[in-house]
C-alpha cells in the first residue's frame, strides 16, 4: 500500500489530496506510476500481508492517521483505491471469501475518516473485472445482464454493490476493465506476457484456450492514465460502472502471430486438451467509456516487449 500526496495538483480545489494505493501490480502500479508523473510524492510506504487481517488492519489504520496529521483548515480530500487482488479466474470460494474480508476492511476507511477527521471529504475508486462479470458473453453492451460463470466474477459483483452501500463516501466509481495486459514483475502473468516472456527464453506456452478464443485487450498503462486522472481532475459525485475496454477482439492465434513478429522467431505453444478458459468475451465499441483511449494491441505489446527484454538484459547481466 502507497499512500500519495497531491498538492496543488488537478482541479479538485483541495489544499490537501491524498490517494491510499491499495495494491500495486499491473493496475494499481500503473496508477501509482502516472499519479507521480503528475507530480505527486509518496509520503508512505507500507507492505501488506493479505493472508492475515492484522497486516490489512495496521494498513487501514496508517491511512487514518496519515488523514488525522494533516494540517490544512480547507477540506482535503482522501481517495482510497482498490486494486488489489490475490484471488485470481480460477480460484475456489474460499481464497475470494478472505479477499473480500481485506475488501471490507479498506472499504470500513469511510466511516472511520468520518468519526475520526470529519472535514476530510472521502471517495473509492473500484478496479474491478468486466471480464469476470460477463464471461461468455459476447457484444457485451451496457444494457446486457451480469451473469458471473465463476467465483471470481461473483465476487467482483459483491465488491461493488458492497461498495454502493458503503457510508463515509461522497464518491465512488467502479472500473470494468477486460483483459488487462502490461509489464509487472509482481503480477500474475497473462498471456501476453507469458507469450513474449516464453518466446524471448525460447519455452514453450502452455495455453488454456482455444486459438480461435476471442478476447478484448487492453494495455495496463492506459488504465494507469485514466484513473490517475480521474483520481486528479474528476468532480463527479459518483459515476455508473464505466467499461474500459478497446472494442476491438482478438484471437489467441492473433496474438501469438503479433509476438511471434515482434520476436522474429516462431512460439512453441501447447493447447489443453480440457481447456478451463475458453470462452469468447467481447464488447459493443459504444460501451466504451467517455475519454478512454485504448492503445493498439501491437503498439502495447511492443512496449511490453521492450520493457521486458531490458529486464530479461538485467537479470542476464547479474548471473
Amino acid at each position: 500500500m502507497k499512500i500519495i500526496a497531491a498538492r496543488g495538483i488537478g482541479n479538485l480545489g483541495a489544499d490537501e489530496h491524498l490517494t491510499a494505493l491499495f495494491g500495486l501490480g499491473l493496475v494499481g502500479g500503473a496508477i501509482c506510476t502516472e499519479l507521480e508523473r503528475a507530480g505527486a510524492d509518496c509520503v508512505l510506504s507500507c507492505s501488506i500481508d493479505w493472508k492475515e487481517a492484522s497486516s490489512v488492519e495496521n494498513a487501514v489504520r496508517r491511512v487514518c492517521e496519515a488523514v488525522q496529521s494533516l494540517t490544512t483548515a480547507g477540506r482535503p480530500i482522501l481517495s482510497v483505491v482498490w486494486a488489489a487482488g490475490r484471488a485470481g479466474f480460477q480460484s475456489g470460494d474460499n481464497v475470494h471469501q478472505s479477499e473480500f474480508e481485506n475488501f471490507r476492511l479498506v472499504l470500513s476507511l469511510g466511516t472511520r475518516i468520518a468519526l475520526q477527521a470529519p472535514r476530510c471529504r472521502v471517495r473509492f475508486f473500484l478496479v474491478s473485472s468486466a471480464g469476470g462479470l460477463y464471461e461468455g458473453q459476447r457484444n457485451v453492451s451496457l444494457s446486457t445482464p451480469v451473469v458471473p460463470l465463476r467465483a471470481y466474477g461473483r465476487f467482483k459483483l459483491i465488491q461493488e454493490e458492497a461498495l454502493r452501500q458503503a457510508e463515509g463516501y461522497y464518491a465512488s466509481f467502479i472500473y470494468r476493465p477486460s483483459t488487462i495486459y502490461g509489464l509487472s514483475l509482481k503480477s500474475r502473468v497473462g498471456l501476453v506476457y507469458a507469450l513474449l516472456l516464453n518466446g524471448v527464453r525460447h519455452r514453450v506456452s502452455a495455453i488454456s484456450g482455444n486459438a480461435t478464443t476471442l478476447r478484448d485487450y487492453v494495455f495496463n498503462r492506459d488504465l494507469g492514465r485514466f484513473i490517475a486522472d480521474e483520481i486528479l481532475s474528476t468532480t463527479e459525485t459518483d459515476a455508473p460502472p464505466r467499461f474500459l475496454v478497446s472494442g476491438k477482439p482478438s484471437s489467441i492465434q492473433e496474438i501469438a502471430t503479433i509476438a511471434e513478429d515482434l520476436l522474429g522467431r516462431k512460439l512453441y505453444l501447447s493447447y489443453s486438451t480440457e481447456p478451463q478458459n475458453a470462452l469468447h468475451n467481447t464488447y459493443a465499441p459504444h460501451t466504451i467509456a467517455k475519454c478512454w483511449r485504448s492503445t493498439p494491441l501491437r503498439e502495447g505489446m511492443q512496449s511490453v516487449l521492450r520493457g521486458l527484454l531490458g529486464t530479461h538484459d538485467a537479470l542476464q547481466s547479474c548471473q
